[in-house]
């Protein structure tokens, strides 16, 4: 998974990801970063429960599509993490982005990774499968999406009192 994570950051278009944070503050100007990043991660979380559904459709195709789903994933959990370091206010174009990023999904994928390894082998019954899929998808980006939320809130607190 973390090849797949690496390959996934350098996938990040940071330009794109700055333009897709300005237009959520336009759009939203009376918001706060938490709630920007809510609809981020909301966001995010429907693309990866379009993917668990993709992916787990066919239930005797899901194991063979587990790669895919992973892949698509990671892509998915970088550029969320990109755009949340921006709603905070660190450019998505700053080197340190890619150590920030590994470090949070390092510690919110231990575990998660061993459960999506574990639902996996559920993913062939058919109906039973696919809704797994699509719930651990969306739920593990969710769950990512909200440590990234409180690790920048915090790294912002520690900007300030260091400056």
């Amino acid at each position: 998974m973390l090849n797949w994570l690496m390959a996934a950051m350098g996938q990040v278009d940071t330009v794109r990801v700055q333009q897709d944070v300005d237009n959520l503050r336009r759009q939203y100007p009376a918001e706060t970063e938490n709630q920007l990043a809510h609809r981020v991660m909301v966001d995010t979380s429907w693309k990866a429960a379009g993917v668990g559904l993709a992916t787990n459709l066919i239930p005797p195709l899901a194991l063979s599509l587990f790669a895919v789903d992973m892949g698509a994933i990671a892509v998915l959990q970088a550029e969320m993490l990109y755009r949340i370091a921006a709603i905070y206010g660190f450019p998505p174009t700053d080197s340190t982005r890619r150590g920030e990023v590994l470090a949070l999904w390092g510690l919110s994928t231990g575990s998660s990774g061993l459960m999506k390894s574990g639902l996996s082998a559920l993913e062939v019954i058919p109906a039973v499968g696919t809704a797994i899929g699509v719930s651990s998808d969306a739920g593990l980006l969710y769950g990512l999406g909200h440590l990234a939320c409180r690790f920048y809130e915090e790294k912002r607190k520690a900007v300030k009192r260091n400056s």
